[in-house]
């Protein structure tokens, strides 16, 4: 699983994960197995979309965290100095407000100096809350808007 998960995360590169998808009879993926396939699916770290003789999978928001612990990425000194710009870009979104603060997407990424592939996907892992125990921003219904709450990055109750 691991390196099904390394695979996926390095084709992914700084894409949305929806933008990448990866076919079950994918060359560079010969040597993992449907059961391993079967068991991220169960895990919710891909999803699975069966086609007449294929399969097609996407890493989930889950699945890009796990693969970014399973590779060591998170702690990288790249991934601390870009999760931090982002943290305090959208911390500036509430400082002062009495109340939520709402920001389109692509606007939040040009402030924080990241790819909005990027901003993505940490926003669909739910990082704050699952890796450090936080209150993170997360997207509206629509997902062209990130939603800041008024206790942004403050721990959980």
């Amino acid at each position: 699983m691991k390196e099904a998960l390394k695979l996926l995360l390095e084709r992914l590169e700084d894409q949305a994960i929806y933008m990448s998808e990866v076919l079950d009879d994918d060359p560079a993926f010969t040597g993992v197995y449907r059961t391993t396939w079967e068991d991220m699916a169960d895990s919710h770290l891909v999803t699975a979309d069966p086609g007449p003789n294929w399969c097609r999978y996407q890493l989930t928001g889950h699945g890009w965290l796990k693969a970014l612990k399973l590779t060591g990425q998170l702690d990288t000194p790249e991934f601390q100095e870009r999760f931090g710009r982002l943290n305090a870009t959208l911390k500036n979104f509430v400082d002062g407000r009495d109340h939520e603060g709402s920001e389109q997407v692509h606007v939040v990424a040009i402030k924080a100096a990241i790819s909005e592939g990027w901003l993505y996907n940490i926003l669909e892992s739910r990082i704050w809350e699952k890796e450090q125990n936080r209150i993170g921003a997360k997207f509206d219904d629509s997902k062209t808007m990130v939603i800041i709450p008024i206790r942004f990055n403050m721990p959980l109750l």
